[in-house]
């Protein structure tokens, strides 16, 4: 981790961001390497002041902290960047140099900060890495690693020791490496087609003389620098936008369940709960869509928490049975196979809900598993930068609190699903 910026602002605090899993980066080779720029520290801080400053205009922001990104490989292909505003976490942007639109996900918004930092908080918490406490973490070693969708894996060394942090899970690098190599997809996200063979958007350094081979920013070359940005379609979002966190579940529920709390913010933000509580439509939805408990959450004797794991499909039908049992007749739903970032913008405008299903085939003793991720879809935004690349945005909610903007053709994945929803 390095600490750059106008002002040097040194923060660990705790939130969310997402991700994708991929390819070898540097799958495609230039024409002319003499046409690419060396990543520096100032440039990255130039493409996150910029990016936050056009999507809250009249702020100004600091770089306070970069993560290094790695892919499944323990190559480095881009960065996770805290940023401040007056001294305040204001969030974070997710760099992701070989997509052709790097600024893959951000989150611009006061108190919200970088998954690393919340990852460090899961690791103090757990039991495996208790003597954190007592052991001092070197912060100078915390990574974001590629793992399953929409959930990054944050490495930290303690004590000498190299731990990992996955959603609610904290293991060892060994364990991390076996899981990262048993994960499958069959749709792999790429650069633009007509980019992507003799004109990628980054490419390493052939020339690098660094001893950890593409561990450093020095070893990747950018194609072009995103700038000089305007708006195709305004920052838009439902009507009373909810986002329950992870916490909240656990701590009012004693459990958690990423589709249950998705369905539970559509739930709330169309004034439709079970008795006007909370709680008891959680518990609902977690009983109407058959939500199991997960055998991690089985195997794990050290926490009370319950965590569940629910088949895809089943959200957006709880949510209609719910609303017509509570006297929301017109309620409907249309399931979509392959969303797309049309998908949502046309339910958003129509003022319907989103759901939003993410999965991955994991190779186990057993056989294969299906893991995966689940968000309610609240709204969109696109803008485009001086070389014409249109950056386009669903926005999400996933229980880490603050709303996500995710650039959704940079996730890989196995399974793709979805679904619009009409409360009335």
């Amino acid at each position: 981790m390095k600490f750059i910026g106008r002002k040097f602002v040194a923060l660990l605090l705790a939130v969310m961001m997402t991700l994708s899993l991929g390819v070898s980066a540097n799958a495609a080779e230039p024409a002319n390497y003499d046409d690419y720029i060396k990543v520096t520290d100032e440039i990255v801080e130039s493409i996150v002041v910029e990016w936050a400053e056009y999507v809250s205009p009249g702020r100004s922001f600091d770089v306070s902290a970069i993560y290094d990104y790695y892919d499944q490989n323990d190559q480095l292909i881009g960065y996770s960047v805290s940023v401040t505003s007056n001294g305040i976490p204001y969030g974070y942007v997710l760099l992701d140099f070989f997509q052709e639109n790097m600024i893959s996900e951000f989150v611009i918004e006061e108190n919200a900060v970088n998954i690393c930092e919340t990852a460090l908080a899961e690791l103090q918490s757990n039991t495996r890495a208790n003597d954190l406490n007592s052991r001092n973490a070197d912060m100078s070693s915390v990574k974001l690693h590629k793992c399953l969708p929409l959930t990054p894996a944050v490495s930290v060394e303690v004590g000498g020791t190299e731990l990992y942090a996955i959603g609610d899970e904290v293991t060892s690098r060994n364990e991390y490496k076996s899981l990262s190599s048993s994960i499958s997809v069959s749709e792999i996200s790429q650069p633009t087609i007509a980019n992507s063979i003799d004109n990628p958007p980054a490419i390493y350094d052939p020339n690098s003389e660094n001893e950890t081979t593409y561990g450093h920013c020095g070893d990747v070359m950018l194609r072009s620098i995103p700038t000089g940005y305007t708006a195709v379609d305004p920052d838009t979002r439902l009507n009373n936008p909810k986002s329950f966190s992870q916490s909240w579940a656990e701590n009012n529920t004693g459990s958690y369940a990423c589709a249950i709390v998705a369905a539970l913010n559509i739930m709330y933000q169309n004034n439709c709960l079970l008795n006007n509580d909370s709680v008891k439509t959680y518990d609902w939805l977690w009983d109407e869509t058959g939500t199991k408990e997960t055998t991690s959450s089985k195997n794990d004797t050290s926490s009370d928490i319950v965590y569940g794991s629910t088949t895809i499909g089943k959200i957006a039908p709880a949510i209609v049975k719910l609303a017509k049992q509570l006297e929301k007749s017109n309620s409907s739903y249309t399931s979509v196979s392959s969303p797309t970032y049309q998908t949502y913008k046309s339910a958003v405008q129509a003022g319907k809900s989103g759901v939003l299903e993410f999965g991955v085939t994991v190779t186990a003793d057993n056989g294969t598993e299906r893991q995966g991720h689940s968000v309610s879809v609240v709204g969109f935004r696109s803008d485009r930068d001086s070389s014409s690349t249109v950056h386009q945005y669903i926005i999400v909610a996933d229980g880490w609190g603050s709303f996500r903007y995710m650039e959704l053709s940079a996730i890989d994945f196995t399974d793709k699903a979805g679904a619009t929803i009409s409360i009335g």
